[in-house]
């Protein structure tokens, strides 16, 4: 069998709301050459049996739980030199897929590009907790999972995300990688990203969240006293 250049991992636990909007998303790239792995974390609507009905797409049970146990296993089902995100709720632009494979084929060094986000508020919802409205004016080029494109041997190196921190391991892994990795900032926006009232973030406790972030601070002051510095390219 031919192995896709990209493979899209996307975890789903009652997902079936939203996840069209996302999977039509993808199946819309200007970029053909991809898998879709579907993790799913045991849903009790129709979420799986719509990604199923999708073509390319690759549907597994999660064999544990939560955020950073589906990315695992979804990366370790992954058979692509190239890995990508995205969440069930959230929506690429079509060329995201293009762009960022692209990049890596014009400079043979880049181990991760990552591009811009917008933010929309998902209709006749208030703005979630935590958000400034001046989130959703223009975008935001910062490191997330779904704006993101990484070759593989840059996410071996990384090794799993820390599946003792449910809610904010992307944040940790994402610095990580920055800082270790040849990398290229994309001007452009490559991810709409949906605000609503049942996001993982919106039901998580702030407290909660807080602890997280927390606990990756001392991490990262523990590292940074042993860290090799990343190379990040004139941005795109």
């Amino acid at each position: 069998m031919t192995v896709p250049a990209v493979s899209i991992i996307m975890p789903i636990k009652n997902s079936a709301l939203f996840i069209r909007d996302a999977l039509d998303s993808i199946a819309s790239q200007s970029f053909e050459d991809y898998e879709v792995i579907i993790v799913d974390g045991a849903s009790s609507d129709d979420g799986p049996a719509i990604a199923c009905s999708y073509p390319k797409t690759i549907c597994v049970s999660q064999q544990g739980a939560g955020l950073p146990q589906a990315w695992n296993q979804g990366i370790a089902a992954a058979c692509s030199p190239f890995i990508a995100f995205l969440d069930s709720d959230d929506v690429w632009v079509a060329e995201k897929l293009e762009w960022q494979v692209a990049a890596f084929n014009r400079d043979s060094r880049l181990e991760y590009a990552f591009g811009r986000t917008e933010f929309f508020l998902q209709a006749n919802e208030p703005l979630p907790r935590g958000f400034r409205r001046e989130v959703l004016k223009g975008s935001h080029l910062v490191p997330a999972p779904g704006s993101s494109m990484i070759c593989r041997s840059a996410v071996e190196r990384m090794g799993p995300f820390q599946e003792e921190i449910p809610i904010a391991s992307d944040i940790e892994w994402l610095v990580r990688l920055r800082e270790t990795s040849i990398t290229l900032p994309m001007d452009r926006v490559v991810l709409k990203k949906r605000l609503h009232q049942n996001s993982l973030g919106q039901l998580t406790s702030s407290a909660t969240l807080k602890s997280e972030l927390l606990q990756l601070a001392r991490q990262r002051a523990v590292a940074r006293r042993s860290s090799t510095s990343g190379t990040e390219l004139k941005p795109l």
